[in-house]
């Protein structure tokens, strides 16, 4: 090197180092972005598991809701297959539920229990009161095939 120049020797090897590391610079940030990419799929799967594990839970309180409300009516309770929702919002199918097609019944009436003490008059002569229970096995479906089911006793309280 004199006055300054360089030779055109070390210029073609700088030329080669400067090209060789970009390069390494390259693929490196390459396989950082397919990792970031593979991460961020992974997620949105789990998402997706857990939103269909969700709707299919609540589709399965849905049925227990009606049931329960069907025991306050005074009614015998019915679990009839259902699906709920807009089709609007469940592009893809909507949610179901229905009676637990494991189960030998269902809906079963546990019986009724007195309910000591629930009288009208303290002297004990007014009307009685009894609790009724019932138990509830309810399957919910998601679209996509996921499944809920859930177990519920409930009760209602019934004059004599």
């Amino acid at each position: 090197c004199q006055g300054g120049l360089m030779t055109v020797a070390t210029q073609r090897l700088e030329n080669g180092n400067a090209l060789l590391v970009t390069m390494m610079m390259l693929i490196a940030l390459a396989l950082l972005g397919m990792s970031s990419l593979d991460s961020v799929m992974q997620d949105q799967q789990s998402s997706g598991f857990h939103a269909r594990r969700s709707m299919a839970f609540h589709a399965a309180e849905a049925g227990v809701s009606i049931a329960q409300a069907e025991l306050q009516g005074g009614a015998t309770p019915a679990l009839i297959a259902t699906a709920i929702g807009d089709t609007g919002i469940y592009p893809h199918g909507q949610p179901t539920y229905g009676p637990d097609p494991n189960a030998t019944e269902p809906v079963k009436d546990l019986g009724a229990t007195a309910a000591s003490g629930m009288n009208l008059r303290i002297d004990g002569g007014g009307p009685k009161y009894q609790v009724q229970y019932w138990r509830f096995q309810v399957q919910g479906n998601a679209p996509g095939g996921t499944i809920s089911r859930i177990e519920v006793a409930a009760g209602v309280l019934k004059g004599n």
